[in-house]
């Protein structure tokens, strides 16, 4: 099973040089989704069909359920029962009845959400399924109508409007944000930015002379957060007494007129996410 990890790096770089650390703001290659054709497929040269076949059973011992108890659920107990129904179309709509192993359309939305189903099983049941360690139910949305929930909560939602226990959004509406999440990481190999999946903070941290000030250690330092969600605060010590507490919404922050000594940084985000740093001005 993967475990939710949070990893902090540490930098240390001395005057007029550069942290040669630097890490990529999307998350291509580090997460993988498949669209509802994908999980579709027969099997084939390795493709998302083959995936499906190998590891079904294990993921999913019980089979797969959609939909709300209280309402109406669709039950699907093999990958050949998943094959027959993906890709399935026409409108978004809510279910009407129950069904095990359905093989007629029950509307795309069914499909979107059985096709994100399988991928937060996958990702929580095999190691392999995606190269990064978080979860892939744990990452948050990042924009449209449910920015700052995670898959996984957005499933839940999703299982209700579409099993008729909840009223709350229209299928319409579900169906976009499904289709995206499916979209987002597709094949492992993209990253359309639909989710927050660099939760992870590392600082790069340039530290040079300010030249509007003529003096020795007068410390201008240059701090680029990458990853983490904005809404940073960022907390300045020097010789382990804090002297500075910056709060912002901007990647990259500017400290001036330090003077000499041993600092560090704690980076803070919106989520509770945090990075620090070290340098030393002489």
């Amino acid at each position: 099973m993967k475990k939710r990890i949070l990893i902090s790096f540490i930098l240390t770089v001395m005057l007029g040089m550069t942290s040669a650390y630097s890490q990529s703001q999307g998350c291509a290659g580090q997460f993988t989704t498949f669209t509802q054709g994908g999980y579709g497929t027969e099997c084939h040269g390795g493709n998302p069909g083959c995936y499906r076949d190998a590891h079904f059973a294990s993921a999913f011992p019980n089979g797969v359920v959609i939909g709300c108890v209280a309402g109406n659920t669709l039950t699907f107990t093999s990958s050949a029962a998943i094959a027959a129904y993906l890709p399935a179309g026409t409108g978004p709509a809510v279910l009407t009845s129950s069904a095990v192993n359905p093989t007629n359309t029950r509307g795309v939305l069914s499909s979107q959400i059985l096709a994100l189903t399988l991928s937060v099983g996958f990702d929580a049941a095999d190691p392999n399924f995606s190269a990064s360690n978080t979860s892939l139910g744990s990452l948050i949305i990042a924009s449209g109508p449910f920015a700052g929930t995670s898959i996984s909560a957005f499933l839940q939602i999703a299982n209700n409007v579409l099993g008729g226990c909840s009223n709350a959004y229209t299928p319409s509406a579900i169906n976009a944000v499904a289709t995206a999440l499916n979209e987002n990481f597709d094949d492992g190999n993209t990253d359309n930015g639909y989710v927050s999946c660099n939760r992870d903070i590392v600082l790069n941290i340039t530290v040079g002379a300010n030249p509007n000030v003529c003096e020795t250690g007068n410390g201008l330092v240059t701090i680029t957060i990458n990853g983490g969600t904005p809404g940073y605060e960022l907390k300045i010590y020097k010789n382990n007494v804090l002297i500075s507490v910056v709060n912002t919404n901007n990647a990259v922050a500017y400290l001036n007129n330090l003077g000499t000594g041993n600092f560090s940084v704690t980076c803070t985000d919106s989520l509770g996410n945090t990075g620090t740093g070290t340098w030393v001005i002489n």
